[in-house]
């Protein structure tokens, strides 16, 4: 089981940061809501080495490791019975996100 992206950079737009510990994790929010390090071709530009916080796929299964700098992300995390739930979900937020920014439909999961 994985979670897929689909590369729209949704997650990393729009203010979507904004509610994480931005100082942290070492991301910080531009002028325009967006991630500093996401790029005019909404790539990440630290891609390899982001924060566990940008890493859905491993949040689930590391989430002791955010217990502290992000209590609510951790609450949340901690109400799923499994992994398959969770990306059940995550594939949900990703589609509703697409709608709500209005991109491209091709980024979303079926």
């Amino acid at each position: 089981m994985a979670f897929e992206c689909t590369g729209c950079a949704g997650c990393c737009t729009n203010k979507n940061i904004s509610h994480f510990n931005l100082e942290y994790w070492g991301l910080k929010e531009g002028e325009n809501g967006a991630c500093t390090f996401l790029k005019e071709d909404n790539k990440c530009s630290i891609y390899e080495d982001r924060p566990l916080i940008c890493k859905i796929e491993e949040m689930f299964d590391r989430k002791e490791e955010i217990r502290h700098p992000e209590p609510l992300m951790y609450a949340f995390l901690s109400g799923f019975k499994n992994k398959k739930e969770y990306f059940k979900f995550a594939d949900r937020c990703c589609n509703s996100l697409i709608d709500s920014l209005g991109l491209d439909e091709k980024y979303k999961k079926v």
